[in-house]
């Protein structure tokens, strides 16, 4: 009986090695089957802002802040020609 003991422990290690290669193996390929190729997608941020509302208000600030600079610059250019 002790013989049985000793062939089947050194069969059951083998049987465990051999079952983690074959679902290492199962994995792997199906890994490489259900990969596929990476996509590349565009997006549009000009659309995207349009339609955040947060983004629209501080369009409108920055909008106002330029004007003013603009403004100014106009004022310093003009009285840089005058002299």
């Amino acid at each position: 009986m002790s013989e049985q003991r000793k062939s089947a422990s050194g069969i059951v290690p083998s049987i465990i090695v051999s079952t983690i290669i074959s679902l290492a193996i199962a994995g792997a390929l199906f890994f490489m089957v259900g990969a596929k190729s990476p996509k590349i997608a565009y997006i549009d941020t000009g659309k995207l802002m349009v339609g955040f509302s947060e983004a629209n208000k501080v369009e409108k600030v920055v909008k106002v802040e330029d004007d003013k600079w603009q403004a100014q610059l106009k004022v310093l250019q003009d009285s840089l020609q005058a002299t």
